[in-house]
């Protein structure tokens, strides 16, 4: 079942980000959960088994200068190791997806580092498009 990521949700939104190689402590998780829920230009989602956190992601809704529409930006994705090829990103994706266009977002762009093969190949299996080069500076 796929639902709204909750405060209580923190320790295993934690251990799914540390999956994904950001390491985070419960108490991060639960306070960006919270900060994050409160936007209504963004959607937190988990897909939970039972009590089990499968999978989580958020997507956030930009406007931008170059076009009328706004833009999504999905900005975390992950799944638990055991439950990948089990359908549950992609369910992920397409609920992230239905809250972009209820945004009126025209397009939805995910970045993904680049030794993370198996992301892209998830990626356009599912319809996106290799689009451009992301550049990234640290503040």
């Amino acid at each position: 079942m796929i639902r709204d990521a909750a405060p209580a949700d923190a320790a295993q939104v934690a251990a799914l980000l540390g999956e994904l190689g950001y390491p985070t402590k419960e108490a991060q998780a639960r306070t960006r959960i919270k900060t994050l829920i409160a936007r209504d230009d963004f959607r937190v989602r988990v897909f939970a088994d039972g009590d089990a956190i499968l999978g989580v992601g958020s997507l956030q809704v930009h406007p931008g200068l170059e076009h009328d529409e706004p833009i999504g930006f999905i900005t975390a994705l992950v799944v638990s190791k055991q439950a990948r090829r089990r359908g549950v990103g992609r369910a992920l994706v397409d609920d992230l997806l239905d809250f972009a266009r209820e945004r009126g977002c025209a397009r939805v762009n995910v970045g993904s580092a680049l030794h993370r093969a198996d992301a892209h190949a998830f990626y356009e299996g599912i319809g996106f498009t290799r689009s451009g080069i992301r550049f990234r500076k640290t503040l």
